[in-house]
């Protein structure tokens, strides 16, 4: 600031001398010249605070969370630009390396190409998917050879001579056992060399003695086999090398000076391996490097992992836990452009990063825990409905003196579970109207904070109480309607015992990621919402026993559920059959039995399939996660107190007669307790009315 005034108090001292002094055009010229300055110093002095980044050349800063996000924050575009993830990137070679089908043999000027492949483009051959063994025999003069997808397992020492002119050749997907030193001697011009998904063990590759003499590769793809160490010599030679793809190994070593001399060396993929920690020969002896891919390794990161890389514009850090994150590690990369972690809270450590991905969770954003005014309103709206509706029944059930106290015990189990996930979500609600508008800035902290395990904790304990209690009702319900005569019915010290079986069990599966830590680690705090799904990261801490937990217990629970009412509807009417009685009672027990069944599949069957797709490595849309968390999860926890209290007969007319007592001022002190009531007649058999009063529940 201090120069621009120099400069402006110089500008108004020349413009009056140069009104006495000096032609028009002397004048024009230094107004031009001065103009200029100002606006070069005040390009100059213009920064922008941390986290904010320039839009190109205007005046105007935009926050790292607006970066990207697909809406045009700068006015320019500027926000919006160089916006490519980094993930696929080595998907690029295959559309480079097809051969378009119009191409085929029409432009040929090989001589005596051999006839298991295709030629195109006049030089190029294409051999794949042919089920070959051996290398067959090329032509001098081809410059491309695409060989993957065959059953080639040894390569003669002279399966290449002489072909001087290749400048691609593709090997990837066959089973090469072992490469001999020599066997590519003659390719003096190879640019590209494709070795991925051979199976290819350290041994087979004689310490990269058979890449001696490659020194016009740039392109080298390794991925896909099952070397576990890089010794200092395996890249000897290869120094015009610019592309390295080495990820879906087993590498866990990379001996200092392995990628000494490698100055051309700009692209390095490590993702899927072994690493503990960033090889120092990354940092000592790659100054060039712009792209490294470390995501999905088991790595340790320190403030000194990223060091000596001046010239890193893209991070690939997706798949890695970084639990002792902070603002060092990331403080010297300036230049970065692009980074990809694991989590998108990570971004607020890497303030300096333009481009920070992921932006989002599926459920949370860099702004908001709920992303979405739908998602806000819907998290409250089932709250209130959750709570509400199981505290009433609660309370109604205490306060109403059925007949059936088993039953009803049963039930105010069943809605005492359900209460909880109702306060699950009034947690989540409340923690997003607290960080509403600057999420990111807490979002890593809330994660790890007990108040989000307390809260997973909730969620997860009242899913499993209220699915285990479901599973009893179901399975004690059929079992009276099927052997009515021979089934004891239980009473309330058994069903008390069951109950406390049921709540152990739940607590047990809920507490047991808050105790062992060193399995489960931040188990609740994969997300904002604190409920361990592990959808869009099927395979994070403790993803075995979220598998447990949602595929096993609780998909076996539905299958009871399912199975049980199904039983029950076949006993009504076979026994219907057997008395020659329609009951009026019978069409809405049908209804009750599909309700129940249609909101347990409503449940458990999008929940499964997810989870199912997650574990096969499909892409899961991030919007999939929230839907589930906060619409599909607590529906039987909003709907079981209309299911199996407030919509049946027995308690409606009660509910009823107290509310027409209390009309007209009753002194009755005491609710007369529940009466069964029986659309029988006389003349029915006593099997028929045994099942009708066994299938009033209260």
């Amino acid at each position: 600031m201090n120069m621009l005034r120099a400069i402006t108090r110089h500008f108004n001292l020349s413009s009056q001398r140069a009104n006495t002094m000096r032609p028009t055009a002397s004048i024009k010229l230094e107004y031009f010249c001065l103009c200029a300055c100002v606006i070069a110093s005040v390009s100059i002095a213009f920064e922008c605070p941390e986290n904010h980044f320039i839009c190109g050349n205007l005046t105007k800063c935009v926050h790292q969370m607006f970066q990207c996000d697909g809406t045009d924050h700068c006015g320019n575009n500027a926000d919006e630009q160089g916006c490519n993830n980094l993930q696929g990137w080595v998907k690029q070679i295959d559309s480079r390396l097809q051969p378009n089908e119009k191409e085929h043999n029409d432009n040929c000027t090989l001589p005596s190409p051999p006839t298991e492949c295709t030629c195109y483009k006049y030089d190029r051959l294409k051999c794949s998917a042919r089920n070959l063994t051996h290398v067959p025999k090329i032509p001098l003069n081809t410059s491309f050879l695409i060989l993957m997808q065959n059953q080639i397992r040894d390569i003669p020492v002279d399966a290449f001579a002489g072909l001087y002119r290749l400048r691609v050749l593709y090997l990837a997907e066959n089973v090469i056992t072992t490469l001999l030193p020599g066997v590519f001697r003659d390719l003096e011009a190879l640019e590209w060399l494709i070795l991925g998904g051979n199976g290819l063990q350290d041994q087979d590759l004689n310490e990269g003695l058979p890449f001696r003499g490659l020194s016009e590769l740039k392109w080298w793809d390794l991925s896909n086999n099952r070397l576990t160490r890089i010794s200092k010599d395996f890249f000897q030679g290869n120094y015009s090398l610019s592309t390295l793809d080495l990820h879906k190994n087993h590498i866990s070593v990379i001996e200092p000076g392995a990628f000494l001399g490698h100055h051309n060396l700009t692209v390095l993929n490590l993702t899927w391996n072994n690493l503990s920690s960033v090889p120092k020969s990354i940092n000592t002896e790659l100054p060039q490097l712009e792209t490294l891919c470390l995501s999905y390794n088991p790595l340790n990161l320190d403030e000194n992992s990223f060091v000596n890389l001046p010239k890193l514009r893209q991070l690939d850090l997706y798949g890695v836990e970084i639990p002792n994150i902070n603002y060092e590690m990331f403080r010297e990369q300036k230049n970065v452009l692009i980074i990809n972690f694991n989590r998108f809270e990570y971004c607020k450590f890497a303030p300096l990063v333009r481009n920070c991905f992921p932006k989002t969770d599926g459920i949370s954003s860099t702004e908001n825990l709920l992303e979405g005014t739908i998602l806000r309103c819907s998290v409250w709206t089932i709250a209130v409905l959750t709570t509400c509706g199981n505290l009433n029944v609660l309370v109604s059930r205490i306060a109403i003196h059925a007949e059936n106290k088993v039953h009803s015990i049963v039930v105010s189990n069943l809605c005492a579970a359900d209460f909880l996930m109702g306060l699950y979500l009034f947690v989540i609600g409340i923690q997003d109207v607290r960080f509403r508008n600057n999420y990111i800035t807490y979002a890593l902290e809330w994660s790890e904070s007990q108040g989000c395990h307390f809260a997973g904790f909730l969620a997860l304990l009242s899913t499993e109480a209220s699915v285990l209690t479901l599973t009893f009702i179901s399975l004690e319900r059929f079992f009276i309607v099927a052997f009515p005569y021979r089934f004891h019915r239980l009473n309330i010290k058994e069903v008390g015992t069951v109950l406390v079986i049921i709540w152990i069990v739940a607590l047990t599966l809920a507490a047991s990621p808050l105790i062992f830590t060193s399995y489960f680690k931040n188990f609740y705090g994969i997300n904002g919402v604190c409920f361990p799904l592990h959808i869009h990261d099927p395979r994070l801490d403790g993803w075995e026993y979220s598998i447990f937990i949602f595929l096993g217990v609780n998909t076996c629970s539905f299958t009871i559920i399912i199975m049980s009412y199904c039983g029950m509807f076949h006993s009504i009417q076979r026994t219907r059959k057997r008395t020659s009685t329609l009951l009026q009672g019978d069409v809405s027990y049908a209804k009750r039995f599909f309700f129940i069944v249609l909101t347990d599949c409503i449940c458990w069957l999008p929940l499964a399939v997810v989870k199912i797709i997650a574990l096969t490595d499909m892409r899961v849309p991030e919007s999939v996660y929230a839907w589930i968390v906060i619409f599909v999860l607590p529906i039987n926890s909003a709907l079981n107190p209309i299911l199996y209290t407030l919509s049946t007969g027995p308690f409606r007319r009660v509910l009823l007669q107290r509310i027409k007592n209390r009309g007209k001022n009753s002194n009755c002190g005491i609710l007369p307790k529940m009466e069964r009531t029986s659309n029988c007649s006389q003349d029915q058999r006593g099997e028929t009315i045994k099942l009708q009063q066994s299938l009033s529940p209260e």
